[in-house]
C-alpha cells in the first residue's frame, strides 16, 4: 500500500478475507508501550519536512496541533474499527513478533530493530525469511520512510581525560570503520553502511529493503524535536482505554513544554 488510506483499506481487506490462522491485520504490543508512538510517527513524515517539528519546538504548534492529534486520532480508529489484536492493550513485544513470524497477523508498523528478533524465530533462514516477511515504508500520502533512532546505531567515545585511554579508542573505531569493517559486517550479517563494502550476501531482503528507504526518509520525533516527551505511555493508556486522543496529545504537550521550558528555548 501507498499511503495512509490505502494501508487502511488493505487491513479492512484482509479483516473481511476471513484468512484462516489470521488472527486480526495489525498487532499492537502497548503492553510493552514503546511500540505504540510508530504508528503515529510515520503519519507525520510529510509534516516533519514540511517544517512540522520546527514550529513544534519554537511553539508555534504542538502534539494537540491538527497535524499530530490527527495521526493519534486515525491510530485510535484502527482499534474502534476492529483492524488490530484483541489484546493489543496487554499484548508484549515478543508477542508481535511471533504472531508476524507464525502468520497471526498480517502487517506491523515496527522500526527494523524488530527485525532480529523475527529472524531469531526464523532460525536466521534468509531464505525462509524473504518468503516470509517483507518491508514496506509508509506515509499518509505515499512511501517516506521515518528514521528513528536506536539504541543499537551509535558508537560512543567518552572524554574521560584519560589520554592513552582516547587514543586508543579512536584507535579502534578507526580501525572498526576501516579495514575491519568488511569482517564485522559479514560476521554480523547486516547491512554495510559503507559504500567502498557491499552488504554480505546472506542479509535478508527486507533489512536490504528497510535501509534502501533511508535514502528519502525523515527524522522522527526522537530526532528532530528539542525534547521527547512520553508520548508512547500516553498512546499505551489510549489503547487501553484510559485518555482519549485529545487528552493523550494533551498530556504530551504538556510534559513536552515543560521540558522545553527548562531547557530555556525560545518560546516557552
Amino acid at each position: 500500500p501507498v499511503g495512509w488510506d490505502q494501508f487502511i483499506d488493505t487491513a479492512k481487506k484482509i479483516k473481511a478475507a476471513n484468512v484462516p490462522g489470521v488472527e486480526s491485520p495489525l498487532f499492537e504490543m502497548a503492553g510493552s508501550q514503546w511500540g505504540t508512538q510508530w504508528a503515529v510517527n510515520i503519519q507525520l513524515a510529510e509534516a516533519a519536512k514540511d517544517g512540522l517539528w520546527d514550529r513544534i519546538n519554537t511553539n508555534k504548534d504542538s502534539f494537540t496541533g491538527p497535524d499530530v492529534l490527527g495521526a493519534i486520532e486515525a491510530y485510535k480508529a484502527m482499534f474502534d474499527e476492529g483492524l488490530y489484536n484483541a489484546d493489543a492493550g496487554s499484548a508484549k513485544d515478543t508477542e508481535q513478533s511471533a504472531a508476524l513470524w507464525e502468520g497471526k497477523t498480517a502487517m506491523i508498523i515496527q522500526a527494523n530493530g524488530t527485525f532480529n528478533a523475527i529472524a531469531a524465530l526464523a532460525g536466521n533462514d534468509k531464505a525462509a525469511l524473504d518468503e516470509t516477511i517483507g518491508f514496506f515504508p509508509l506515509s499518509k500520502k505515499g512511501s517516506i520512510g521515518t528514521s528513528i533512532p536506536q539504541q543499537t546505531g551509535g558508537v560512543v567515545a567518552f572524554k574521560t581525560g584519560d589520554s592513552a585511554r582516547e587514543a586508543a579508542a579512536r584507535q579502534f573505531l578507526n580501525f572498526w570503520m576501516s579495514e575491519g569493517y568488511k569482517a564485522f559486517v559479514n560476521d554480523q550479517n547486516i547491512v554495510s553502511v559503507l559504500k567502498s563494502v557491499d552488504s554480505p550476501d546472506t542479509v535478508p531482503q527486507a533489512l536490504l529493503d528497510s535501509a534502501a528507504s533511508l535514502k528519502d526518509a525523515v527524522g522522527s520525533m526522537q530526532s528532530q524535536a528539542i525534547a521527547n516527551p512520553d508520548l508512547y505511555l500516553n498512546l499505551a493508556n489510549m489503547v487501553n482505554g484510559a485518555v482519549t486522543p485529545a487528552e493523550a496529545a494533551k498530556a504530551t504537550q504538556d510534559q513536552f513544554a515543560e521540558l522545553a521550558k527548562a531547557q530555556g528555548a525560545p518560546g516557552f
